[in-house]
């Protein structure tokens, strides 16, 4: 049981960091490409 749920949380962080990622990235995008440096 332990083995099944650690990977389905793995995925669904993964899947919800992805879409902030994206999210963030086409924000600072409309912004200007100099402040995805920034971010990271």
């Amino acid at each position: 049981m332990m083995r099944l749920s650690i990977p389905f949380s793995a995925f669904w962080l993964r899947s919800s960091v992805v879409s902030v990622l994206i999210s963030l990235i086409s924000d600072t995008w409309a912004n200007g490409p100099h402040d995805i440096k920034f971010i990271f």
